[in-house]
């Protein structure tokens, strides 16, 4: 973050990564970026572009209608980000204990962040059933974790983006500071909560194996 000018980063950042693998040796099988573009900037068409260049996935958001705080209402990305990109849902499911073991697969007929990006690769579709909407996961232990690469090496390191090649790739971030953490089943043995994109990357494991436990 430091190294890229501080957080929020330059959509530009952004724009730069995604037109550095649209080429054969880095193209990831699938994006899912992590990240909540809720406001409208200068970059958004020409990031807009590089988006349709891949099988992406952008998450939305929810708020609570004031007229009707029992139901949600979907905060989309900005245009024309909303329109470049399949669109999945990041709602937390908590269990009663508070700690994350399960999600919705769907959520107001918005498919899972998760299942979508596998969706979104023609390989393979999502191997949830459309009429449970719950459904557990186990959680990757963190001291096996996934291949980490870090966004400055992604962009600024050939080699770093040939690892991504027909890989399905989440970018998101870790960094405690930014609060995108959650209680898992890890989180005490680690003395640490679990970053979003973690969370995420579990779930699309599970799924991918065909390990979603009803």
């Amino acid at each position: 973050i430091q190294e890229l000018g501080g957080w929020p980063l330059q959509r530009s950042q952004y724009t730069k990564l995604l037109e550095q693998l649209d080429e054969d040796c880095c193209r990831p099988k699938a994006l899912g970026i992590d990240l909540l573009f809720l406001d409208p900037s200068t970059e958004d068409i020409r990031l807009a572009a590089q988006i349709k260049k891949h099988n992406t996935v952008l998450p939305l958001a929810f708020k609570v209608q004031e007229e009707n705080p029992a139901s949600l209402q979907a905060v989309l990305p900005v245009y024309p980000l909303n329109e470049a990109a399949t669109l999945g849902h990041i709602n937390l499911s908590f269990d009663s204990d508070g700690v994350i073991r399960g999600v919705q697969s769907r959520e107001q007929n918005w498919q899972h962040f998760s299942l979508a990006l596998q969706s979104v690769n023609s390989e393979k579709s999502s191997s949830t059933d459309a009429h449970i909407e719950y459904r557990r996961f186990r959680m990757v232990d963190p001291r096996i974790g996934f291949p980490m690469i870090s966004f400055a090496d992604a962009i600024n390191s050939h080699i770093s983006r040939t690892l991504l090649k027909d890989k399905y790739v989440l970018l998101g971030v870790t960094a405690p500071s930014l609060g995108d953490r959650y209680p898992t089943l890890y989180s005490g043995i680690n003395n640490a909560s679990t970053p979003g994109v973690a969370i995420l990357a579990s779930v699309l494991h599970a799924s991918l194996n065909q390990s979603l436990i009803e």
